[in-house]
């Protein structure tokens, strides 16, 4: 059981290794392999029964996030590209048959509210001066108890810089705002770590409307 143990976990590390240099070749936007990680040891020791993935991309945080899933989990991606939603779609579907996905395409602000699921496990990594508008969107899509993941928080340290420069102004703004929502209301605890380009971990407790 071991040895086929770490063969597995050898093949899916050259699986992975691959993966991670089509995106760079293609500059493809992807999450680093540590933030991988953090939603596979996530999903593997929360056990979410529906899991909404704002922003899927070309599907290299989506492997991570349905590698150890429940085959009665449910899995709702969303993307506002097309054809890496259907590479995605394509790529899932093929390595996780017995896993219930839904790929959806389109603006994520305009589709949330017409998901049928409630949510108890959020992935989001679209666009950052949309994150304080996800989190307004999700709030009647998650259960109590939810966990909230955003990456790219720390935006490669340029949310320390007072002037970050104007092309990353409106991104830097939307992660600030993001996070004060998260911090400061009292609907979620939120803690953030330095994995990757930065996560933002939040549990929604409920309570009042979250503020905008």
């Amino acid at each position: 059981m071991q040895i086929n143990s770490l063969s597995i976990f050898s093949r899916q590390e050259a699986f992975l290794k691959k993966f991670e240099q089509d995106c760079r070749s293609s500059k493809i936007p992807a999450i680093s392999k540590d933030t991988g990680y953090f939603l596979e040891l996530a999903i593997y020791v929360i056990r979410p029964s529906a899991v909404l993935e704002i922003g899927c991309g070309n599907g290299f945080s989506t492997y991570f996030l349905i590698k150890n899933m429940k085959a009665t989990t449910k899995y709702t991606g969303i993307d506002l590209n097309k054809k890496r939603l259907d590479f995605t779609r394509d790529l899932i579907t093929g390595k996780f048959p017995d896993i219930s996905n839904e790929f959806i395409h389109g603006n994520a602000l305009d589709l949330i509210p017409e998901l049928p699921h409630k949510y108890d496990f959020v992935f989001i990594d679209a666009a950052k001066f949309e994150y304080p508008l996800y989190l307004t969107q999700i709030k009647q899509k998650i259960k109590k108890g939810a966990i909230i993941i955003a990456d790219n928080i720390l935006y490669k340290n340029k949310v320390f810089l007072r002037s970050p420069g104007k092309h990353y102004q409106k991104s830097i703004e939307g992660i600030k705002k993001y996070l004060k929502i998260a911090g400061d209301n009292t609907q979620f605890e939120t803690s953030i770590f330095k994995i990757g380009d930065g996560l933002a971990v939040s549990i929604y407790k409920g309570g009042k409307q979250i503020g905008s």
